[in-house]
């Protein structure tokens, strides 16, 4: 199960509910939620805002690859700043093979 939504960038914006991924099903259940219903869904829980968002981190993913987004810039700006990416490796094919040939 993912949180992934398609407003969330260009490239999720054909996201399916249920994605193929190998041999397994990766489900987005939130896929079809807009900006208003999140927002509406966090009000109605009295769910908080995450607290780095005050701090300019607009799309928050691990500590090493995201910065704060500048004013005007796209949110997801802030995530692999200077690295070629637009996803974290857990949303990417092939990750069954890659879990499998590292050495952990």
């Amino acid at each position: 199960l993912t949180g992934r939504k398609r407003f969330q960038a260009a490239t999720r914006a054909a996201l399916p509910v249920f994605e193929a991924v190998g041999p397994r099903i990766r489900i987005n259940p939130l896929a079809h939620w807009t900006t208003s219903d999140q927002a509406n869904y966090m009000r109605a829980h009295a769910l908080r805002e995450n607290p780095l968002v005050a701090y300019g981190y607009l799309s928050i993913g691990c500590f090493p690859c995201t910065q704060p987004v500048e004013p005007g810039e796209d949110a997801r700006s802030g995530r692999w700043a200077g690295h070629a990416k637009t996803e974290c490796g857990i949303h990417l094919s092939g990750l069954e093979k890659s879990l499998t040939d590292a050495s952990l």
